[in-house]
């Protein structure tokens, strides 16, 4: 009589534990774990494309070296403030490296911003490329460990007092919300274009800032329903988002890229800068 009741035991303790796998297998990658996986999909890849050439225009803005808790060295290009300032805008590439797109962008924050230092940070080391299957290759290579060293070395560069801001696009829009994670009272701002954003809100709990998320509705990856995922999870967490979503498809803001949309790169562009602008206008 008791061994039906045994059994039934048995089923639910063994339920529990598959429920409870299942709930961490869920919640085992990280969001640039997760965004690095999308590399696995053709069609993600087959979505990355550029329109024209791009040349590297390494001679723009000036190469800083910098050590990194892991015992290297990393680099930056750094657009130097026009007077001494503690404000630094961290910039952070796409999945091609830092190639021209990128230091135009940075070149045209610093003349609007003077007063700030942009420095665009090298997650990749070096390396950049104009082919997207390599590109996808040097995203899944990347080691978190090796791409935190990078961030946190960033910050000791400029130093104890820097008030920073982190932007970024596609994979760096990624990183531009891990560095407010990962950077606490040092950050006074985040822009992230459609980057996979986290969406826990125990983790989120950890900024000490509010974020502006730039997103597309047309995003086959970081679709609409991821972007619900992370607006609830801010809710949750009790922190400030501004969600802009445009009428467009991932990775509309890359002028070189072959789906920019020039109209609501223009329109995000404008959403940035005021962002931007009243953050470092507050003393």
């Amino acid at each position: 009589m008791k061994i039906p009741s045994i059994l039934l035991y048995f089923s639910l303790f063994f339920s529990v534990i598959i429920s409870n796998s299942k709930a961490q297998m869920a919640q085992c990658h990280s969001p640039s774990e997760e965004f690095a996986s999308l590399a696995n999909d053709p069609e993600f890849v087959a979505g990355h494309s550029l329109k024209a050439e791009i040349p590297q225009q390494l001679s723009v803005g000036e190469e800083v070296i910098f050590e990194t808790p892991d015992g290297r060295d990393a680099s930056a290009r750094l657009f130097k403030a026009r007077v001494q300032s503690p404000y630094y805008l961290f910039i952070y590439h796409e999945f091609w490296g830092i190639n021209a797109h990128v230091l135009e962008e940075a070149q045209k924050f610093s003349e609007v911003m003077p007063g700030v230092n942009v420095l665009v940070v090298d997650l990749y080391d070096g390396k950049v490329t104009k082919d997207r299957e390599e590109a996808m290759k040097l995203m899944q290579s990347r080691e978190e460990s090796r791409l935190k060293a990078i961030i946190e070395g960033a910050s000791e560069y400029a130093g104890k007092r820097a008030k920073i801001i982190s932007l970024g696009w596609c994979f760096g829009g990624t990183w531009s919300l891990q560095t407010a994670l990962m950077l606490g009272r040092k950050m006074s701002g985040c822009v992230v274009y459609y980057g996979m954003p986290e969406k826990d809100p125990k983790v989120l709990k950890g900024l000490k800032t509010d974020v502006l998320g730039i997103f597309a509705t047309e995003d086959s990856w970081i679709t609409p329903e991821v972007v619900a995922e992370f607006e609830e999870g801010m809710q949750a967490a009790g922190k400030d988002l501004r969600l802009e979503m445009f009428d467009a498809d991932h990775a509309f803001g890359n002028p070189s890229g072959a789906a920019y949309d020039e109209a609501a790169a223009t329109e995000a562009r404008k959403v940035t800068m005021m962002y931007l602008q009243r953050k470092f206008n507050r003393r």
